[in-house]
């Protein structure tokens, strides 16, 4: 069965009217929706435009940040390296350390030790180069670095800064245990500062370096001799002389060593000897009149004596052993002429003070002896006391008993108590 509807006008005009609303709110949500999408659109790019900006500020700041470090980095650099005033001393010699690090890589050594050197080099620090080397085990031969540091070692020396200079030649001996010069340094250093037995033993090392120097034998003969070991140094002395024949240090110093020895013969042949080289070689001649003197040979000691005061007429000593043999010799009058030069020239020593009282008092004996004047006799003496009370004081037996012994020559009014 089929049914048939049947629309009324006002149903139909309705209708209409519905489809209309219903196509405009169609239109209106296309346009909003087209809306959104450019708003979205708009929005992205204001988006990427502050991030452009963003990044833009962001590599001025780290740019900015790059400068400030380069600045520090220079400030850094000036305050580790300030400049040297024009009136201060020249800089110690500047290391080159030519070597070739991949050399260095290849023996397999500390390549870190070997770069601190050669940053040490670049500051003039010698001692920092070359102990860095050391650490290193470099094995390679570093001339140019070792003579820098010898150089600065010999500065040290030359300034008789002892202590820098046997740590410099240290530090050169450890980087090249053959090298003569950085032993020998060691050694003269550790002599200047007392330490003989380490002086003996570099200076011995530097003769076996160099067995044909001179001076390294030589030197270990006084170190030796320092120490006391008074037989070897006189082997060393010799083997000085096989070497260099014209050595008159040598010749004096063996002359020294056996006197010591009690062998004074032996000491003499040495002095004439030296002075056979050099006649004017003081301590030669005065040492002779010493040697002279302990072997009881009076008129030599006297002899060499006299020629010592003439050639340095300044040596209190000299006169004081001229006076000592004339009075053994009994020769009072001269004796005590060497004393009294020896008194001008020390006037406070006590002990030239003693030895003139004794060898006035030798002359007094010898004026009465000889039947001289009381008088002259009583003068004698009181000179002795006045000289002994110098050096024993007035309450002394000998000042006591000489002025007792002048009361006998002399009335009481003319000698003073």
């Amino acid at each position: 069965m089929l049914y048939f509807f049947f629309l009324r006008p006002a149903d139909v005009l309705r209708l209409f009217i519905l489809q209309a609303e219903m196509f405009e709110r169609m239109k209106n949500s296309n346009a909003d929706h087209e809306s959104r999408k450019q708003l979205q659109m708009k929005m992205a790019q204001k988006e990427r435009e502050q991030l452009a900006q963003f990044l833009a500020a962001l590599g001025a700041a780290q740019a900015q940040v790059e400068q400030k470090e380069r600045e520090i980095s220079d400030l850094s650099a000036q305050a580790a390296n300030p400049q040297r005033a024009e009136d201060a001393p020249p800089p110690a010699p500047m290391l080159k350390l030519n070597i070739n690090l991949n050399n260095v890589r290849q023996a397999g050594v500390d390549f870190g030790a070997v770069s601190n050197a050669k940053v040490c080099a670049d500051n003039d620090d010698a001692v920092g180069a070359a102990r860095a080397f050391i650490t290193a085990g470099v094995s390679i031969e570093l001339k140019e670095s070792l003579e820098a540091l010898l150089a600065q070692a010999t500065a040290a020396q030359r300034a008789k800064d002892y202590n820098s200079g046997s740590e410099l030649f240290a530090t050169a001996c450890a980087m090249d245990s053959r090298s003569f010069t950085a032993v020998f340094g060691y050694g003269w250093c550790r002599d200047e500062l007392g330490d003989h037995a380490g002086a003996a033993a570099a200076f011995q090392k530097a003769a076996q370096l160099d067995p044909a120097n001179a001076s390294a034998n030589f030197n270990f003969g006084v170190t030796l001799m320092k120490m006391g070991n008074l037989p070897e140094a006189i082997v060393a002395y010799k083997t000085t002389l096989k070497l260099d024949p014209a050595h008159v240090d040598a010749y004096y110093n063996l002359g020294i060593a056996h006197s010591r020895m009690l062998d004074f013969q032996g000491a003499i042949d040495a002095y004439t000897d030296a002075l056979k080289l050099n006649p004017e070689h003081y301590l030669s001649v005065y040492n002779k009149g010493i040697s002279y003197k302990k072997m009881g040979n009076l008129v030599g000691a006297v002899d060499y004596f006299k020629k010592a005061v003439v050639m340095t007429p300044t040596d209190v000593d000299a006169y004081i052993n001229l006076g000592v043999a004339l009075k053994e010799q009994k020769i009072y009058g001269d004796s005590v002429t060497a004393f009294k030069k020896a008194l001008q020239l020390a006037p406070e020593n006590k002990d030239v003070h003693g030895n003139l009282g004794f060898a006035l008092d030798y002359q007094a004996d010898a004026v009465r002896d000889a039947g001289g004047s009381p008088e002259a006799v009583a003068v004698l003496l009181l000179e002795a006391a006045a000289h002994w009370e110098v050096q024993y004081g007035a309450t002394c037996s000998f000042v006591v008993n000489a002025r007792g012994r002048a009361a006998q020559f002399l009335k009481p009014s003319q000698w003073a108590t």
